[in-house]
C-alpha cells in the first residue's frame, strides 16, 4: 500500500470542493468550476471589444437579489448582459418550440436572465433604456447557429465579438460614457 500523498495516493490535504472519495468532487463543485471556465472564456473574448470603445464589467451584482450578471458590455451597438453557459451536448428544441440542453427545459433560464437585464436597466435608471440579454454557449453544439427565443440572444461563443462588433450603432460615445458612470456608481462586484 502507498502512503498518504505519494504520486499514486490520495493528496494529504482537500481541497475546498472536495466531497467523497478520491477522484471525485461533488457534481455541484463541477458543474461550478465548469461554469467558471466559461466566464473566463467569454471574459477574455470581450477583451477584444474594448480596442473598439466598448467598456465591460464582469461579475456584478443583480440589485436586490443574491444572483450575479456575468458580464456587461457596452458599446456603440448598444448594452448587453452576457451570460455564459459552458455546456456539454446538444442543444435542441421541441416541436412546442423549448428550448432544451439534454433532458433540462431552458425556459427558467432565459426567463432568469432577461429578468436580470431588466433589472439592471431599472438600476442605471435612464428611461427607454434596454439592456439586451445574451446566453453565450460554450462546449454545446448549436446546430442552428444564433436564435432569439423568449427575449433572449442565444449565441455560440465565437460568434460573439464578431456579431456585437457588426452592429449598426445605437449608442454615441458619450451615451456609453454616461451608462459606464451609472454602472459604476449604481452596480457593485458580486459578492
Amino acid at each position: 500500500m502507498l502512503p498518504r500523498g505519494s504520486p499514486s495516493g490520495p493528496p494529504p490535504w482537500r481541497p475546498w470542493w472536495w466531497a467523497g472519495g478520491y477522484g471525485s468532487g461533488s457534481q455541484d463543485a463541477r458543474n461550478w468550476a465548469r461554469g467558471a471556465r466559461g466566464e473566463r472564456r467569454t471574459a477574455r473574448q470581450l477583451r477584444r471589444l474594448t480596442r473598439h470603445g466598448w467598456i465591460v464589467f464582469h461579475d456584478l451584482a443583480i440589485p436586490g437579489s443574491g444572483a450575479n450578471a456575468d458580464h456587461l458590455a457596452m458599446g456603440h451597438g448598444g448594452i448587453f448582459l452576457l451570460d455564459s453557459k459552458n455546456w456539454r451536448g446538444r442543444l435542441a428544441f421541441t416541436p412546442d418550440g423549448t428550448l432544451w440542453h439534454g433532458s433540462y427545459p431552458l425556459t427558467a433560464t432565459l426567463a432568469t436572465i432577461g429578468w436580470e437585464a431588466s433589472v439592471i436597466a431599472g438600476a442605471l435608471a435612464v428611461p427607454g433604456l434596454v439592456i439586451q440579454p445574451i446566453m453565450v454557449i460554450h462546449g454545446s453544439a448549436i446546430p442552428w447557429g444564433e436564435q432569439y427565443l423568449g427575449g433572449v440572444a442565444i449565441l455560440p461563443a465565437g460568434q460573439l465579438v464578431a456579431t456585437l462588433l457588426a452592429l449598426p450603432p445605437q449608442l454615441t460615445a458619450e451615451q456609453v460614457a454616461q451608462f459606464t458612470g451609472r454602472a459604476m456608481a449604481r452596480l457593485g462586484p458580486a459578492a
